[in-house]
């Protein structure tokens, strides 16, 4: 059996979840998760950045140290 996309098995849209992870506050103006959609829709996680596919938030989280910083995507999908 071959594997199919992500988007195309039985799952509603998943939600997208942007964990950020930063000294300072996220700054939702200067955050930029465009290339981060992008890439879930050349991996075929989502098919789609259309506003009926989309479906996400970002979570800041607060670090101590820059070394630290991160950024985690979280995919979860419902049946």
């Amino acid at each position: 059996m071959a594997l199919q996309p992500f988007f195309q098995q039985k799952f509603h849209v998943p939600e997208i979840q942007f964990h950020v992870y930063s000294v300072r506050p996220v700054d939702y103006d200067g955050y930029d998760i465009k290339p981060l959609q992008d890439l879930l829709i050349r991996a075929a996680i989502i098919p789609d950045d259309k506003w009926n596919v989309l479906l996400g938030r970002t979570i800041p989280h607060k670090v101590q140290t820059v070394d630290e910083e991160k950024t985690e995507i979280v995919i979860e999908a419902y049946e």
